[in-house]
């Protein structure tokens, strides 16, 4: 099982209290410029992958490569979902969260928090991983949190950082390249 220690992220002072989240859910935002953006949602329940949970979003509302703008969509959307489906039946969406888990950084984060609170989701525990560095972000700190490079914490977060990138760019690359397929002599019927 993977252990996530309760900490006082303000001051970096840690309890023996253990913070073990069931059901974590990651997000992506695939895009080039802002052009056929899709978003993932991945789910690992007690650590391990739940595919049958994994969930795509076509993004709608945003215009040009906004990605906090597209993380905030695709939560808010998510969770609109959640009081619909808890009435008909979709375990992805019905399912509370424990832990967000965003891939990006301090732009992310505070788009979604924002998002969640005005939607009324205040209580869900939300964090970014940054890329390039693997610092974690959060919503009440104002500097990262690096964790150490052989944290348990870290692997894992890496690992759902990455399956939410994978599972996002499979979705963008058809859409992608679907109109690079698209000729005017399409159009004309019994031409194309």
């Amino acid at each position: 099982a993977y252990e996530i220690y309760q900490c006082d992220w303000s001051s970096d002072v840690c309890s023996s209290d253990l913070f073990i989240p069931t059901r974590i859910e990651c997000y992506d935002i695939s895009n080039i410029g802002g052009e056929h953006a899709v978003g993932s949602m991945v789910v690992f329940e007690d650590g391990v992958p739940s595919p049958s949970h994994y969930r795509r979003f076509s993004i709608k509302q945003s215009a040009g490569p906004d990605d906090p703008a597209m993380m905030s969509e695709v939560l808010a959307r998510r969770f609109s979902r959640k009081r619909l489906d808890s009435e008909y039946g979709d375990a992805s969406f019905s399912a509370r969260p424990d832990l967000i888990v965003l891939d990006g950084g301090a732009g992310q984060v505070s788009a979604v928090t924002a998002a969640l609170a005005a939607i009324g989701e205040k209580d869900v525990s939300v964090l970014g991983i940054a890329k390039r560095s693997e610092d974690i972000y959060l919503p009440s700190r104002p500097e990262p949190l690096r964790l150490p490079r052989d944290s348990v914490a870290l692997a894992l977060l890496k690992r759902l950082r990455d399956e939410a990138h994978r599972f996002a760019g499979n979705y963008h690359r058809p859409r992608r390249d679907q109109p690079a397929s698209y000729s005017t002599l399409d159009d004309p019927p019994g031409i194309g």
